[in-house]
């Protein structure tokens, strides 16, 4: 390393000898940069297993919402574009105004004469978030 800070050295070093110490010094910098993500990887294993434990036992148990009564009916719109309306409108608006609206988004989407009765309603998680379904429908149809 001494050899680098004189520039008239490296002036009488030849090129086999400069690019050996030039190997050197990657392989340093590339030792020294791994050995210190291994240290960030093991403290941040460590600090999600210190704070894991306190997230969980500070959650409180969450009681159970009671079922919402069956909403009335609304007549929906034909088109797909007005039902989504329809739906991102109420989603604004309160509960009820929520649950008849899915109530009618299921009529819609379900043969005409059929009665139906919604029990409950929950959300559903999803392995993927809304807008990667968007994006995976988009490229699906354009196939």
């Amino acid at each position: 390393m001494e050899r680098f800070v004189d520039p008239t050295i490296l002036e009488t070093m030849s090129l086999g000898e400069k690019l050996l110490d030039s190997a050197l010094v990657m392989l340093l910098g590339m030792g020294v940069t791994f050995l210190v993500l291994i240290f960030l990887m093991f403290s941040i294993g460590l600090l999600r297993l210190l704070f894991q434990g306190k997230t969980k036992a500070e959650e409180p148990a969450r009681p159970k919402q009671p079922v919402a009564a069956p909403a009335k009916a609304v007549p929906v719109p034909a088109g797909d574009d007005e039902l989504m309306a329809v739906i991102t409108a109420a989603l604004a608006a309160s509960q009820e105004d929520v649950i008849a609206v899915i109530a009618a988004a299921v009529a819609a989407m379900e043969t005409p004469g059929r009665r139906l009765k919604i029990q409950s309603i929950r959300r559903v998680s999803e392995p993927m978030p809304i807008w990667a379904q968007d994006g995976l429908m988009k490229n699906m149809t354009r196939m």
